[in-house]
């Protein structure tokens, strides 16, 4: 038995933990930080940059130590997520450096879509995302360090001024003396002419009168024609206003169920109108009958906080659609979901009963 066990240590590639670049040595691979915002393509480009690829996580080790660092680093640029370098193509994960894709740490019921084929880890628990490729996020990359650079300053010789006096010769002139003889005066007197004045004509010519043309120019104004794409065309789930509605059929908590939907991009469904609530409850009808029967609980977002009922992804609480007699003041009933054969009429209940439930994502433009 010993012997087995040391045959398959020695069959098993030794694994190393990298570190943050910060720690590493000189050619050591290492994790490299970069707080620009930049689309999966855009991140991978800069990375290549530096000598690297976006990075791949072969352990819990380096997942929790990526993610702890950039938690605290990205809250600069306003969140939690970044890219790692994960790509999906149906049916398969893989790293863009070409590193075996071993460890994971998705969320529970996960659900892989063609349409969301790269990767990034959202919040402290360093859950795995796939999203988009056109978002923006920052980003983390798996690099080679390299080493310092050393600068050496060599001294320039001083040199020391040569100064030189010049001593100039100086003359001393000697006045001299001058006689003059003076010559005799002779005065001439001159005689001017008489002088004739000649009248002067001036002639005045009429001022002349410059026209100048008046232009008078016209713009003439185009319309402009402005198309626009509907976000729901050629959605495979039902879509309204800009956001698909997923069923998930697995009966979980409300807690999971909300894991389930941020996977998707999404969150647990929020009903703001009259009009939604119609729409949900079509799409859970449609569901019921397609697949399997529902039953008459569906999870739904809302929740109770300080007293007060809220929607998960921020909406602003406008329309209530409860049971009569509801809400009811049960402790511990505090989260929502749907409770009516129809689809449509609310309650609280406990949130780690398992339910169906239903997400709501925005569509990508």
């Amino acid at each position: 038995m010993l012997f087995l066990l040391g045959l398959l240590a020695l069959a098993s590639p030794a694994f190393s933990a990298r570190k943050l670049c910060e720690n590493s040595n000189a050619g050591e691979q290492c994790f490299h930080f970069e707080t620009e915002l930049l689309n999966f393509n855009g991140a991978e480009k800069k990375c290549e940059n530096l000598g690297g690829h976006l990075a791949s996580i072969q352990s819990a080790q380096e997942n929790q130590l990526v993610t702890s660092k950039a938690v605290s680093l990205f809250k600069e640029v306003g969140g939690d997520s970044f890219w790692l370098g994960g790509t999906y193509r149906p049916w398969t994960w893989s790293w863009i450096n070409g590193a075996p894709f071993t460890f994971t740490n998705f969320p529970r019921n996960a659900v892989f879509d063609p349409r969301w084929s790269c990767l990034f880890i959202a919040g402290k628990r360093g859950l795995w995302l796939p999203t988009y490729c056109s978002n923006t996020a920052p980003f983390v990359c798996e690099i080679t360090k390299r080493p310092a650079t050393t600068t050496t300053i060599t001294p320039v010789p001083s040199t020391t001024p040569t100064v030189t006096t010049t001593t100039e010769a100086t003359t001393t002139e000697t006045p001299t003396s001058t006689t003059t003889t003076q010559e005799p005066t002779t005065t001439t007197t001159t005689t001017s002419p008489p002088t004739t004045t000649v009248p002067t004509t001036t002639t005045t010519s009429p001022p002349t009168t410059t026209t100048t043309p008046t232009t008078t120019s016209t713009t003439t104004t185009i319309p402009t024609t402005t198309t626009t794409v509907d976000p729901c065309a050629g959605q495979t789930y039902p879509c309204s206003n800009g956001h698909i509605y997923i069923v998930n059929h697995k009966r979980v908590s409300w807690t999971a169920a909300e894991e389930y939907c941020t996977a998707q991009r999404g969150h647990l469904v929020s009903i703001l109108s009259q009009e939604e609530s119609d729409f949900v409850a079509h799409a859970i009808e449609a569901q019921n009958n397609r697949i399997q029967k529902l039953g008459s609980d569906i999870w739904i977002g809302g929740y109770l906080r300080n007293g007060r009922w809220t929607w998960l992804d921020g909406s602003a609480w406008k329309y209530t659609n409860f049971r009569s007699f509801q809400p009811n003041t049960v402790p511990g009933n505090n989260c929502l979901q749907i409770f009516d054969s129809s689809y449509k009429k609310w309650m609280n209940y406990d949130c780690n009963r398992e339910f169906p439930s239903v997400c709501k994502v925005a569509v990508e433009n």
